[in-house]
């Protein structure tokens, strides 16, 4: 059986930039605007941010996605016979469109943890025709991932020790006006809420990565700096929970961004939780996670 993961795409270039760009905010679910303006408006969108983005990405040495997914890819396959893993990109190539319509019988694993319109609403776009299709479940609440979640901020508590230390949990902002229809916050608020319990020290939650001039959901991952270091805590141990694989909004909105914010405000050690990448544990997760949406036909509905 194939199995298609799903990201974003990272960008690896200069010229990656503009495309990336372009075809994100082509995107009706990222863009809600009529579709006879939509591709001029991202295309004025990217030129106006592609510079900034390019500035960003240099700083970390472009994105390490498409190179970690691929490792990814490889020893998942080499691990066990049952299933052959691909992988594909919403807004860079591979993309979904074109290998989902080559593989049949296929399922899609997209690689974002919680559900939303902005990422697993696209997904659902580009397959909505291939009713041959299986979609795994979103995955933020299964207890074996929120155990990895746990192991790894465990240790990196560790390191500072549970005195005048908090965690700060980071997740993907989005548009207000999305929260009616969209679960996504609400999920990520229930996942915040099973992890606390497994901690005896306090728990922040701050949303990271607005964009434009509309209002986005907060408390934003600022504010929430601002509140951990008014508290007196010196250390503060972060987690994205959007993510699993390590990309600009880790590498350089939460570790040099974010950082030097807090160093500024008094907090002595900033210890990002690395994510998930190609860690064993992880792909074995995701094997896991696989067999069971099969055996047990556990798909999203369509």
């Amino acid at each position: 059986m194939q199995v298609i993961l799903v990201d974003y795409g990272g960008v690896e270039n200069k010229e990656q930039s503009f495309v990336f760009l372009k075809n994100m905010f082509s995107d009706k679910r990222i863009l809600p605007v009529p579709f006879f303006i939509r591709p001029f408006v991202a295309k004025f969108i990217a030129l106006k941010r592609k510079d900034e983005l390019v500035k960003n990405y240099e700083k970390i040495g472009y994105s390490p996605l498409k190179k970690t997914v691929k490792k990814i890819v490889e020893n998942l396959n080499l691990k066990q016979k049952n299933f052959t893993f691909s992988f594909s990109f919403l807004y860079l190539p591979p993309y979904l469109t074109d290998l989902s319509a080559f593989l049949e019988d296929a399922v899609i694993f997209p690689l974002f943890p919680h559900f939303s319109t902005t990422t697993w609403g696209s997904v659902l776009d580009r397959v909505k025709n291939q009713k041959d299709k299986k979609i795994v479940l979103p995955y933020y609440n299964n207890e074996e991932f929120i155990s990895l979640i746990e192991k790894r901020i465990k240790k990196a508590i560790q390191k500072s020790g549970k005195e005048k230390t908090a965690i700060m949990f980071t997740a993907h902002s989005i548009p207000e006006f999305l929260t009616k229809k969209d679960p996504y916050i609400d999920q990520v608020k229930e996942q915040v809420d099973k992890l606390k319990q497994r901690f005896d020290i306090p728990v922040f939650l701050g949303f990271q990565s607005r964009l434009g001039p509309v209002k986005w959901v907060s408390p934003f991952i600022e504010d929430v700096i601002q509140e951990i270091s008014k508290q007196s805590f010196e250390n503060v141990v972060v987690f994205p929970l959007s993510f699993v694989i390590d990309n600009s909004e880790t590498l350089y909105e939460l570790d040099i961004y974010l950082k030097n914010l807090a160093e500024e405000k008094g907090i002595k050690n900033f210890l990002r939780v690395p994510l998930f990448n190609d860690d064993k544990d992880f792909l074995t997760f995701l094997l896991n996670y696989v067999e069971e949406s099969v055996k047990g036909e556990k798909w999203l509905k369509r």
